[in-house]
């Protein structure tokens, strides 16, 4: 115990009697490399920038070149200049078709730390080389020609490219990425750094996480991999695929199809030419202007307008509120627990809800409505058939065009339908433990009363051959034609 007691003193006198300068950040001594030189490129095709990191980087690609021109300049203290930029000297070599760029490789003399001691590592200036690394300028600046097939990887670079119309491959960390009027295809792979596109041909594809993206002007496909990422595209003349957890998506002026796969997302889209296609839980989805809709996703409200393609807007999910106008095509909502507002339906509606309430106004299609505890609300209603069963909650109905086939099944709730137009065909109308009101014309084939709560309206108006089954327990039913004076 005794000799515990005594190590713990003799440590705590040494870490005091070392010197803190020791520790203190070195930034004397600053070295200076600036260089230009040009390279023949003749006989290559694509040129790798290997192991760069901490640098600003500008690449320009000149069409009708056959020569790599770079200018690099970097101030820093030996350590930084050792260990970063192998002390300011680039390597070139070539490889088959392949130029490679990078800093030429420093040699350690230095003794290997891994029989030392914390306590001997400490007291040496081995140990305090790596944390007296200061930069304060490293940038390298390249003209290619614009032909040439890029591959750089840098870490903690800013990287501006521009006119470059061959194939981009770049694997960047911590670090912003621009690129400006690009050909080919173009492949971006960075963690932890903002990424701003504009004006590319060929497809780009991008990979990574919590970042920021930009992309303008994309001519070909976009694909996304980007977890915990802000995305924005404009105008991309492709499809776009993404893949995006917990982050914003922003599409806008798009020529293809949408895809998107990932929860806690929400997503703005505007002006989608194409479909869309969205699996997420517990996001968001706004649009204006789109193909049409496939949203799959619990937890997920939706809001959305003009839907231009005959195949309309299929949804399934849980505890979510729809809210969709201006469908050209039909609605189908599969979901529970949810809150269902629509209008300007073109084709049919389908509604699989257990619980919550369906108000729609100018459905032009056949309207059909299965649950447990729903409130319908159906307004203005511009089809000619309707079928709704509901366990528990009212029902009513504003028609303003000729019904031909009427089924409701409604337990303990009210049943109200109204009509601006005639009726023509078999009517069948049954309440237990309600009532029943009409002004319809019927020709009576029996009124009677089952029991002493229940009550049964059967007849027929004109020639016609519709049919009107309304069928309530616990409820009242009112149907209503509405007389012109």
């Amino acid at each position: 115990m005794r000799a515990k007691i005594s190590s713990y003193i003799f440590l705590s006198l040494l870490l005091f009697i070392i010197p803190l300068s020791l520790f203190a950040q070195n930034d004397e001594n600053i070295i200076t490399v600036e260089k230009t030189d040009t390279l023949n490129s003749n006989d290559i095709t694509s040129l790798k920038l290997l192991s760069l990191k901490g640098m600003k980087i500008t690449i320009n690609g000149i069409n009708d070149s056959h020569s790599i021109i770079y200018h690099l300049k970097i101030q820093a203290n030996k350590q930084a200049m050792r260990n970063s930029f192998g002390n300011g000297e680039l390597d070139f070599k070539k490889s088959a078709d392949t130029g490679v760029l990078q800093f030429k490789t420093i040699e350690t003399t230095q003794e290997s730390q891994d029989n030392m001691t914390w306590i001997k590592a400490l007291l040496t200036k081995h140990h305090n080389d790596g944390n007296n690394a200061m930069i304060k300028e490293a940038s390298l600046n390249i003209t290619i020609p614009a032909n040439l097939q890029l591959i750089l990887n840098s870490r903690y670079s800013n990287i501006t490219l521009s006119s470059v119309t061959s194939k981009i491959d770049i694997y960047g960390r911590s670090g912003k990425i621009i690129g400006n009027d690009l050909g080919g295809p173009l492949h971006i792979d960075n963690n932890y750094g903002d990424i701003a596109i504009n004006n590319t041909l060929g497809p780009v594809r991008v990979t990574g996480k919590s970042t920021t993206l930009n992309l303008q002007n994309i001519g070909s496909d976009l694909t996304v991999d980007a977890n915990y990422s802000n995305i924005h595209a404009n105008q991309v003349k492709g499809n776009i695929n993404l893949q995006d957890k917990s982050g914003s998506v922003h599409l806008s002026n798009v020529a293809g199809n949408v895809t998107h796969r990932g929860d806690y997302t929400s997503l703005d889209l505007t002006n989608i030419k194409g479909r869309v296609d969205i699996e997420t839980e517990s996001g968001s989805v706004n649009g204006s202007e789109l193909g049409s809709l496939r949203m799959v996703g619990n937890y997920t409200n939706v809001n959305v307008q003009n839907i231009r393609n005959e195949t309309g807007v299929n949804i399934q999910g849980k505890s979510a509120k729809y809210i969709l106008s201006f469908v050209n095509g039909p609605v189908t909502i599969n979901t529970s627990y949810g809150n269902i507002d629509l209008k300007n339906i073109k084709g049919d509606l389908k509604v699989d809800n257990k619980s919550g309430s369906i108000q729609a106004e100018l459905v032009k299609g056949q309207v059909t409505g299965n649950g447990d505890y729903n409130q319908y609300q159906l307004y203005n209603y511009l089809g000619n058939a309707i079928t709704i069963k509901n366990r528990s909650g009212n029902v009513n109905i504003d028609a303003r065009k000729p019904l031909e086939n009427v089924s409701i099944q409604n337990d303990y709730g009210d049943v109200n339908l109204t009509m601006d137009k005639p009726f023509s065909g078999k009517v069948a109308l049954h309440s237990l433990n309600g009532s029943i009101q009409t002004n319809l014309p019927l020709t009576v084939e029996s009124s009677e009363q089952g029991s002493q709560n229940e009550k049964i309206l059967k007849g027929k108006i004109g020639s016609g051959n519709g049919v009107m089954n309304i069928d309530s327990n616990n409820g009242k039913i009112t149907v209503t034609i509405h007389r012109k004076k």
